[in-house]
């Protein structure tokens, strides 16, 4: 790529072995079994897989995928994917052969690398995807690259640098973005956090697929601190590697260090270990035997989505000579932002957050939640009183407020197919709405979002001022006796086709297809048209985003600027959650 401004460089992991390869060229960097190799070795071994990747024909953004176990070659190639212009994507090895398949296809990669004992977990993946098995396969592909540097394709820093898949307990695995300026920073904050120089020996018991060894992969080399490579945690070899006294840090997750524990080759050893744990609060009894095997205990808390650790307990100076309760209480807490993790805000029982980030996008979404109706009701609530839908009776017993959203092979019709915002017919229509889906079809099912925002700001000056002084009628009877029979209490009001929002005070459209049926003090092919008009323009794709549904996603939107529309392109297949609405106010100009 073309250099950029002297002043500037662009942030990379890849700089931390170009670096190490020079400063700390004869140093041990890696072990693995038999294999040892330096600094100066891992970079040159890197080089070569990158130059023998472009020969290969890989391009700049082009997805390489690991199915390995703690090894050399997969921290190697933490550097020499990206190296080479490439996105590496370090896959679960404890998923199933099915969805192995499926981040590779899901994440277009073009190459995958397998350990040999895993190669039957690949035999899903599309025989389009060129692949190499680790060892001699490996050997002779890099025989072909060149030890020379290569020359960088970087253009930028949020460049892509990696995916990372979630595990899929809560329905398909996930991937996760991250940017070479994240990958460089939070290995930069393990560096310090941890206290990794020269001096310290890692220990990987913590897999390299999970957030790439919380970024420990790229850390090694930032600190050019060797690490042992082991394929699996095996306790009595892990109590052997810790006893012999070189090894200073090692990861691992509660249920490792239980295991750990009570193993009868647990012991105390001659130096002192740090050891970071994530997730759950280790317990006081884990504390304890941590340090009654000379292992300092570290609890850390991030996800994929911030590349691994986020937050890290840090003791205050007086916890050295505190009493044992005491010490796990604190330890427990999941503690402060790392150097590097940048702002942290904790919402706790304040929900400003939320409400903010829903003003500032208007529809905000939520992955993984798994919420009763008392829990999507309490949430619903901390917003305004919730509504009772007034023609829909199908609600869980004894939950008026929840809507239950339903589509199977009998559905003749499905909730808001056509764009609307929800009950825009009442006196004081919804400020927002909370859906949660449990239930998704395997393909489809999608919710389009638009703006009503930008469906006004983007209107011709002509256009605003005829329609500044205009009002509309909603009318419920127009859209819900073909879903609900007919009745004489559907409501009906009439609203400024311009209003203002209530908090943002930004001007906005307000009429829709379902609900509005024609303009007051105009004739009717005059409505019609200017109606139709705005209808159309409304539905600009330019003002919309779509939602992917999945089982246990939340989409909390503010009704009174945006419309939305679901997709009913799923049947015969289920579609089934539950909706609560907040209360609004009056629109006005």
């Amino acid at each position: 790529m073309e250099p950029g401004p002297p002043y500037r460089q662009e942030l990379t992991p890849v700089s931390f072995l170009e670096r190490a390869g020079t400063v700390h060229a004869d140093r041990l960097a890696v072990v693995d079994g038999a294999a040892r190799h330096t600094w100066a070795g891992i970079r040159a071994r890197a080089r070569r897989l990158a130059s023998a990747l472009r020969a290969r024909g890989l391009v700049r953004g082009d997805r390489v995928a690991f199915l390995a176990l703690n090894s050399e070659p997969l921290l190697t190639a933490h550097f020499a994917v990206p190296m080479a212009g490439g996105v590496i994507v370090a896959i679960n090895t404890r998923l199933t052969a099915e969805e192995v398949a499926y981040i590779v296809g899901h994440s277009g990669s073009r190459f995958l690398f397998v350990s040999p004992e895993l190669a039957g977990l690949a035999g899903a993946v599309s025989a389009d995807v060129e692949r190499c098995l680790l060892g001699d396969e490996l050997e002779r592909l890099l025989a072909t690259g060149d030890d020379a540097p290569v020359p960088s394709w970087l253009a930028a820093e949020e460049d892509l640098c990696a995916i990372d898949y979630t595990s899929g307990t809560t329905g398909r695995p996930k991937g996760v973005m991250y940017h070479h300026r994240g990958a460089y920073l939070n290995a930069v904050g393990m560096v310090i956090e941890e206290g990794l120089t020269t001096a310290s020996n890692y220990l990987w018991t913590l897999p390299m697929f999970h957030c790439n060894g919380w970024s420990h992969t790229w850390a090694m080399a930032a600190a050019g601190c060797p690490s042992t490579c082991i394929p699996r945690v095996d306790p009595p070899r892990v109590w052997d590697l810790l006893g012999e006294g070189a090894v200073t840090h090692f990861n691992a997750a509660p249920t490792v260090l239980i295991m750990l524990a009570n193993d009868p080759a647990a012991r105390r050893l001659p130096q002192r270990v740090r050891v970071c744990t994530g997730g759950a609060p280790p317990s006081p009894t884990l504390i304890a035997q941590m340090d009654g095997f000379n292992i300092e205990l570290v609890h850390l808390y991030g996800l994929t989505e911030t590349y691994g650790p986020l937050t890290i307990n840090v003791p205050p100076p007086d916890l050295a000579g505190a009493d044992a309760e005491t010490v796990a209480r604190y330890k427990a807490r999941q503690g402060f932002p790392h150097v590097t993790a940048g702002l942290v805000q904790v919402a706790g029982d304040d929900l400003r957050p939320v409400h903010d980030a829903l003003m500032e996008h208007q529809v905000i979404f939520f992955r993984d939640q798994r919420l009763t109706p008392e829990q999507q009701k309490a949430f619903g609530r901390r917003f305004g009183e919730l509504h009772v839908h007034p023609a829909s009776s199908n609600h869980p017993e004894g939950h008026p407020e929840v809507m239950v959203i339903h589509a199977d092979e009998h559905s003749r019709w499905v909730a808001g197919e056509h764009w609307h915002s929800d009950v825009s017919c009442e006196e004081a229509p919804p400020m927002g709405s909370i859906l949660y889906l449990q239930e998704v079809p395997p393909v489809g099912g999608d919710t389009l979002f638009a703006s009503m925002y930008a469906a006004y700001e983007t209107l011709s000056e002509p256009i605003r001022r005829l329609l500044e002084p205009l009002t509309a009628v909603h009318d419920g009877g127009h859209y819900y006796e073909g879903r609900y029979g007919r009745s004489e209490d559907y409501p009906r009001a009439e609203h400024p086709i311009v209003c203002a929002h209530p908090v943002t005070g930004r001007r906005l459209l307000f009429v829709n297809r379902t609900f509005t049926t024609r303009i007051p003090g105009l004739a009717p092919a005059e409505s019609d048209a200017i109606l139709e008009m705005l209808y159309r323009h409304i539905e600009t794709p330019e003002f919309q985003c779509r939602f992917r549904w999945e089982a246990g996603s939340v989409a909390f939107w503010d009704n009174r600027c945006v419309q939305h529309q679901a997709i009913w392109d799923y049947h015969p297949h289920r579609r089934h959650g539950h909706r609560v609405t907040i209360q609004g106010g009056r629109p006005a100009r």
